[in-house]
């Protein structure tokens, strides 16, 4: 059973079914604009064919753009000026390519819920690892509100696979444990549009500190 493989996420940015009228940047990182300090290092997490660069780059951020799927990054490649944006196209599952204590925020935009628990565990330490002290991760997941693909297989709680892709669907508690010894500054969920559909999803914002665990 092949899960969420290149081969999978290539055919979907080379199909244009899967680009809708609706799919452009909805202004979520506003809500955290004063983060932004011009010059700042950011890494795009997942970043997909570039959907929130636009945003990134006008806040003057210093942008790594990356993500799983080299088509992706070759249409960033294409659209984007490369003055403050580099590109680099690796798995989440392997090591970050970056060195500890690299950037000021991290952005993942629906890119953090195709991952079990294992892998996610993993990715949560490099994120940890590779921002800054008070660095902050800015991101979106499914909800476990959000409906489920029809013919879905599940895997573990709340992770699923379909026809060739595996989704996490977060509760609120998941996502409390797995910061648990951040500052969490925002997490609730929201209704939002994408690839054509309305998707609910949890919206958070995390600040890196080994010291405080996380109490509602």
């Amino acid at each position: 059973m092949e899960q969420n493989g290149c081969q999978y996420w290539n055919s979907f940015y080379s199909g244009s079914s899967n680009t809708k009228e609706d799919d452009r940047y909805d202004y979520w990182l506003n809500n955290y604009k004063a983060y932004f300090k011009p010059g700042i290092s950011v890494l795009d997490l997942g970043c997909g064919t570039g959907i929130n660069l636009p945003a990134l780059l006008g806040f003057g951020a210093s942008v790594v753009a990356t993500d799983f799927s080299e088509t992706a990054i070759k249409a960033i490649d294409i659209s984007f000026s490369k003055e403050t944006l580099q590109t680099l196209c690796f798995d989440m599952k392997d090591s970050f390519p970056f060195l500890e204590d690299t950037f000021d925020i991290i952005v993942a935009d629906l890119s953090l819920h195709y991952f079990g628990n294992k892998d996610m565990q993993h990715i949560v330490g490099e994120v940890k690892r590779v921002l800054k002290q008070n660095g902050m991760l800015i991101a979106r997941v499914h909800s476990i509100n959000q409906a489920r693909p029809f013919g879905k297989v599940e895997i573990e709680p709340g992770f699923y696979y379909c026809d060739g892709c595996c989704r996490k669907y977060f509760t609120k508690e998941e996502i409390k444990t797995l910061f648990s010894c951040w500052t969490m500054v925002n997490l609730q969920e929201k209704l939002i549009h994408r690839y054509g559909q309305e998707k609910k999803i949890f919206e958070f914002a995390a600040i890196k500190n080994s010291n405080r665990c996380f109490k509602e």
